[in-house]
């Protein structure tokens, strides 16, 4: 938000919007911030399903928070990001969202052939 209110700028693009790695944040506030918000008791493994799930709903709301408070405060400023294909997109639209998730992202293989995924793009 800083760069879009305090510059003349015509968007925002967030440029790897995932964690680094499967372990990247597994740290002891974010465990302590998982059991808060899910009311697990123990300590997640780095690849618990339920663990997964709750960091991408994390990135998910940090970018629907910011995309909301651009529309909010700067309008004109689009938000833009270089999005990761695995598995599907979303099956319905965003909440609040008027639109339909747009699906379009491919993928070259390693022997040059070309695989279509999908993501979602904010409209």
């Amino acid at each position: 938000m800083n760069v879009a209110l305090n510059y003349d700028v015509d968007g925002v693009h967030m440029d790897f919007v995932r964690y680094a790695g499967a372990t990247w944040g597994y740290t002891p506030s974010s465990l302590a911030q998982y059991r808060r918000d899910t009311l697990a008791t123990g300590t997640p493994a780095p690849d618990d399903p339920r663990w997964q799930a709750w960091r991408r709903d994390r990135v998910t709301a940090f970018v629907r928070d910011l995309h909301a408070d651009l529309q909010q405060q700067k309008p004109s400023v689009k938000l833009s990001g270089a999005l990761i294909c695995f598995g599907g997109g979303p099956a319905s639209p965003a909440i609040g969202s008027t639109r339909p998730p747009t699906h379009r992202c491919s993928r070259t293989g390693a022997n040059g052939s070309r695989r279509a995924t999908s993501t979602s793009a904010f409209r």
